[in-house]
Formats: C-alpha cells, structure tokens, sequence
C-alpha cells in the first residue's frame, strides 16, 4: 500500500496471493489505485512452470478498468509471457513481453495500446548481500532502467535501495522478518514532487499445491 506525494487521489492497494512448489507456481493479484474521481483497478492471474533444470516459462493474464467519473471508462487485457534463466547459483537474468488490448473504451481514440519489453537480471555478491537490474521499454516511450540493491543486515532484518532513471525517483526501503511474516516499509522521492510512503506484508506459508 502506498500514498504517493500524500495525495488521496493516488492511493495505491495490492492484495496478492501464491501457491507453489519445486515445479510450478499460480498465483492472482487484485490491485487498485486513485478515488472516487478516477480509479483504476486489476484483476491478475499468473502461471508459471519449470522447463528445465535452469529455466523457468511464465504467462500471465490482468483486466484492467480504468474511470473517471461520469464521463470515462476503458477496459484492457494484458497478455504477457516470460521466462527465467539460471545461469548459476549468483546470476539469474530474464526476460517478459506484454501486450495490452482494448476490450471497451468510451474513448477509443485515447484507449492505450502499447507492448512492453522487460529485460532483467540478479547477481549476488554474497549471501548478504544482491544487486538487481531492470530495462523496460515500451511502445512510443523511452526506455527505463532502474536498480536495486538489498543487504541483509542479519536474518530477519534487510534494508534496501533504488533508483529509477526516466524520472530520477530514489527508494529507500527497512524489512524485518517475525515468524512467518514478513514486514517491509519503504519511502520513495521524487525531485520535484517530493517524498511519498509505502508498506507491505508478506506470510509464508509451507503448503503444497
């Protein structure tokens, strides 16, 4: 959950959820963001499956409805598929290409159409301690890289850092693990529009599929 530059018509809200074994994995995310003015929300389904011993193939499927009240409203499906590679036991690099569509728009003119390209990749300097790189390039726009780095300062507790290059904004983040559930708060900065906080929860649970 996050409320950007403290503003109510940008609240944000994930809820995620996720099986998964040594094979495969399916997980469903509903999100939504903005007020009563212009709100947007998803609705997300991900499958995922082990090829090989080092691969791993992923799809994914997200409705989208964004409004703005009485005079507004568009629906998308975005297909994606990706995949993962572990090219050893520190570097791990990937890649995922998304395509929106337009189902419905009272607009059809200003209705997005856009395919999304995203490269990344993770390496781990030690067990404390990871950087991860990500490049994403979408239709008409130019492309965003952002880095993060993550140090784990012992068991249960880790702290973050971020940085996304097309708007400059900075991320700062502090974890602590307690039993099973995990708690992260972070705090990102925009130069011009300033500082914003975010939350988040995560349980882990050992349940087969």
């Amino acid at each position: 959950a996050t409320q950007k530059f403290g503003l109510r018509d940008m609240n944000d809200a994930l809820l995620a959820f996720a099986l998964q074994n040594s094979k495969m994995s399916i997980g469903c995310s509903m999100q939504q963001t903005g007020s009563n003015q212009f709100k947007e929300i998803f609705l997300g389904a991900n499958f995922s499956k082990k090829l090989q011993k080092n691969i791993q193939f992923g799809i994914q499927f997200e409705w989208q409805r964004r409004s703005i009240k009485s005079t507004y409203n568009n629906q998308q499906m975005l297909i994606g598929v990706g995949s993962v590679f572990n090219l050893s036991e520190n570097l791990k690099t990937g890649i995922s290409i998304k395509k929106l569509l337009t189902i419905s728009s009272t607009n059809k003119e200003n209705s997005t159409q856009y395919v999304d390209v995203i490269g990344g990749l993770t390496y781990q300097l030690s067990k404390q301690f990871y950087v991860a790189l990500d490049c994403i390039k979408q239709s008409n726009v130019p492309a965003l890289m952002r880095i993060q780095f993550n140090y784990d300062i012992s068991k249960s507790i880790s702290c973050k850092y971020a940085f996304e290059s097309d708007t400059g904004t900075q991320f700062w983040g502090f974890g602590f693990d307690w039993k099973k559930i995990q708690v992260c708060t972070n705090i990102g900065y925009h130069p011009q529009l300033g500082a914003y906080p975010g939350l988040s929860i995560i349980s882990t649970h050992n349940k087969r599929l």
